[in-house]
């Protein structure tokens, strides 16, 4: 009985993956929290000016703006503003607070030691990578075992392909009649 109940829980998971977990963990015990939870310094950040956000903070619009450069980086709309749309979005048109509160969050990661250490077991947050680097981090979560990776991309993903596909530079470009319900973030207009 006791053989039989060791092999069910070591057949369950391979010796790399539990290494490469308790490493997680064990450098995820070893760092004081503050370091941890402390902002992200950005040198982009302190010289950029920042279209007037009403939904999404500072930081929040460069985590977008990042993932955005990686899922719509050949766009028909080369200067499309994809963090700014999604500010509209989320302003204009969700309503419960939580909900809102929830994408937020998921905002968050990009800028996140905890989510770069714990995902990729990397000390650099996904918004400081390169452009290059950070499509190679994103793509290998888009296969990953862990389904909170597939899940943050997908999000991401959706989110991003959403806001482009509802501008209406990019319904110029494809010829679509004009429909502003299908404008999630733009204004409706009443002429």
């Amino acid at each position: 009985m006791q053989q039989e109940y060791k092999n069910i829980v070591f057949s369950e998971i391979s010796r790399k993956k539990f290494l490469r977990y308790v490493l997680g963990v064990i450098v995820f015990v070893s760092l004081p929290v503050n370091w941890l939870c402390r902002p992200q310094s950005d040198t982009k950040a302190k010289n950029q000016k920042f279209p007037a956000l009403k939904g999404l903070s500072e930081e929040e619009y460069l985590n977008v703006n990042a993932m955005a450069e990686v899922f719509i980086s050949d766009s028909p709309v080369p200067d499309f503003d994809a963090a700014l749309a999604m500010d509209h979005y989320i302003h204009d048109r969700i309503e419960p607070v939580a909900i809102r509160e929830k994408l937020k969050e998921l905002f968050a990661v990009p800028s996140s030691i905890l989510i770069a250490i714990l995902f990729d077991f990397s000390l650099t947050i996904m918004r400081d990578l390169p452009v290059k680097e950070r499509a190679v981090r994103l793509h290998s979560w888009k296969n990953s075992s862990f389904s909170l990776k597939r899940t943050v991309y997908h999000a991401f993903r959706q989110g991003t392909l959403l806001m482009l596909t509802s501008s209406r530079r990019y319904q110029d470009y494809t010829g679509y009649i004009e429909d502003f319900y299908f404008r999630p973030f733009e204004k409706k207009i009443n002429i």
